[in-house]
């Protein structure tokens, strides 16, 4: 999940936001697999 909130904050503009975030929960920056289902982001 972490992944995916990461990414929908990346794509709305909030790259600042989404940094502290991914720094804070540890998020890596390799995505599972099934993230490439959603093009768009699994949030979009």
């Amino acid at each position: 999940f972490q992944m995916y909130l990461y990414d929908y904050l990346k794509k709305r503009g909030l790259s600042y936001t989404a940094e502290m975030f991914r720094k804070e929960a540890q998020v890596t920056t390799q995505p599972p697999l099934e993230f490439h289902e959603y093009p768009h982001g699994f949030l979009h």
